[in-house]
């Protein structure tokens, strides 16, 4: 696990947003729904990947997720630094990582939010639409690491796994 105090800068890393009240008194009934549901329980109700971030930037970094808010793949500028994001950083990522990540979410912009996809947190067996996307889901498969079923906070607890070296330099 990277243990790197947030101010320091990375290469590519991962934003998780707090959704339960008791770590961010502003996550919605929406965000503590994902945190509570069975397979997604956690304190993280969204992922995003986060390119170059620092600190020293004002906190805000240049994010890619996909949002139901923000209709699907996006890429967007969000303030880190507000306390309610726990910032990892991803271990080994290089160059040719932070341009098969920035290319994939560029292939993918605008592809719609992945209802389906987030309801198998609850119903097992749930469908999975082919080309749309949830949070966790279009990260890991950016990174090219499979993502099927991963919550937010799935992916936190198996990030290191999740984005090891080896994985993205496999990845087509």
């Amino acid at each position: 696990m990277d243990t790197r105090p947030f101010e320091q800068s990375a290469l590519l890393s991962i934003a998780y947003y707090k959704g339960r009240k008791a770590l961010n008194p502003k996550a919605k009934w929406g965000d503590q729904a994902i945190c509570a549901w069975p397979r997604s329980r956690g304190d993280f109700s969204h992922a995003e990947m986060v390119f170059g971030y620092r600190a020293s930037a004002g906190g805000a970094g240049l994010c890619a997720s996909a949002s139901l808010r923000d209709h699907g793949v996006r890429f967007k500028s969000i303030d880190l630094s507000s306390g309610r994001w726990e910032l990892r950083h991803i271990e080994g990522a290089t160059e040719l990582d932070y341009e098969r990540c920035i290319r994939w979410f560029g292939m993918h912009l605008c592809a719609p939010y992945d209802l389906l996809g987030i309801a198998g947190f609850v119903l097992p067996g749930a469908l999975q639409l082919k080309r749309a996307f949830y949070c966790s889901e279009a990260c890991a498969l950016a990174w090219g690491a499979p993502a099927q079923q991963i919550s937010p906070s799935r992916l936190f607890e198996l990030q290191d796994a999740v984005f090891a070296p080896h994985v993205a330099s496999t990845a087509a």
